[in-house]
């Protein structure tokens, strides 16, 4: 081949790449104008600020934001701001809990009479830490339809509450009974509480330091950390509850929800740190494959199954709604967080809509 071909050949090679890196190009940038339109879009009444993070390999990291921080004093919400994750805590503290596992600080077949012999109450000896992980304690929470508790976390909203106090609460309201441990599914708080105390006994650090020291500085989660109060929180989202239509915006101290519920984050971290999680970055894939849920089941060691859109947790708490998914199929990590608990308001749809705007970017290239 003479060189003036493999001149030719070169030069149309060049081309070549240019071209198809420009249509990739191209082709993201259209991706996160569609993904900005749809979250304007879901902006309501009722909907004040929505963050919305999404990262594969192929496209990095889109951050994006709409709607206001505080409606009380119009602020913008950014990709900056720090919003409260609610029960995608859990994902962290049962990462937390695997990676003690996997360093044989902790075991599975662990009970609860053994890890807490402090905390005494009827048939806790048969509860395992697996069954605190998959929500199979028999367990029940400290609400409970007590409203007489939930008036006066409500009436109280600076109020301090131990992780002692809120389990005993808890087994006053509910005795858990030998025929139902490990075999009936009861999502609540308590169970994440109960590993929240053991992390902290094991570790001989708070959980807020275990956690910063395990997953926060290893991954370089800048934004994330505990906050029973968020008032002083630079760059804090306010949070809105909207009842009767009434907006209650409230700071409540979230030491109510402890390890089941009181990390704040943003979405940039969040997809950070589940597409990491998933590839066996912070523990390994095997002990992924152990946390995951069962075959026809939703929900695992702290990880959920959100059927077709991928596996993680979704959250709810005073103010804030939310979901982190991780989908496999696509290799890209998704995280919405709204600062609003409303009817009006739908994490898991707007996630949806977002990997269908992605899964349509790939099959335009």
């Amino acid at each position: 081949m003479t060189a003036k071909y493999l001149l030719i050949l070169s030069v149309l090679s060049m081309l070549l790449f240019v071209s198809c890196s420009s249509d990739s190009s191209n082709s993201t940038e259209s991706l996160v104008d569609n993904l900005q339109k749809m979250i304007n879009n879901e902006i309501s009444e009722e909907v004040p600020g929505v963050q919305l993070s999404v990262y594969s390999p192929e496209t990095g990291q889109i951050d994006l934001s709409a709607g206001k921080a505080n409606l009380d004093t119009d602020e913008k919400l950014t990709p900056g701001h720090k919003l409260r994750i609610a029960s995608i805590t859990k994902l962290f503290t049962a990462t937390l809990i695997m990676k003690m596992v996997e360093e044989n600080i902790l075991s599975l077949d662990d009970n609860l009479s053994e890890l807490l012999p402090e905390l005494e109450f009827e048939n806790n000896n048969l509860i395992k830490l697996e069954n605190l992980l998959n929500h199979t304690s028999d367990l029940l929470g400290y609400f409970n339809d007590d409203y007489d508790f939930q008036d006066f976390v409500l009436d109280n909203p600076e109020n301090v509450y131990l992780p002692e106090e809120l389990v005993l609460k808890a087994v006053s309201l509910h005795t858990p009974q030998p025929e139902n441990i490990s075999q009936n599914f009861h999502y609540c708080n308590t169970n994440y509480v109960l590993l929240g105390m053991i992390i902290e006994k094991y570790s001989g650090k708070s959980f807020s330091e275990y956690l910063v020291e395990n997953i926060c500085q290893p991954l370089n989660l800048s934004l994330t950390q505990t906050a029973d109060l968020t008032a002083d929180i630079f760059k804090m989202s306010k949070g809105h509850t909207f009842l009767d239509n009434q907006i209650l915006s409230y700071d409540y101290n979230h030491s109510f929800l402890f390890s089941a519920g009181n990390i704040v984050s943003n979405t940039s971290d969040l997809v950070k740190f589940v597409y990491n999680l998933f590839h066996g970055n912070v523990i390994s894939l095997y002990t992924i494959s152990e946390m995951l849920p069962p075959e026809n089941s939703i929900y695992g060691l702290g990880i959920a199954d959100f059927t077709g859109l991928g596996k993680g947790h979704n959250g709810m708490t005073l103010g804030f709604t939310t979901i982190l998914i991780y989908n496999e199929q696509y290799d890209v990590s998704i995280a919405v967080l709204t600062n609003c608990l409303s009817g009006s308001v739908d994490p898991q749809g707007i996630a949806e809509q977002a990997l269908d705007l992605f899964i349509g970017k790939q099959h335009k290239e």
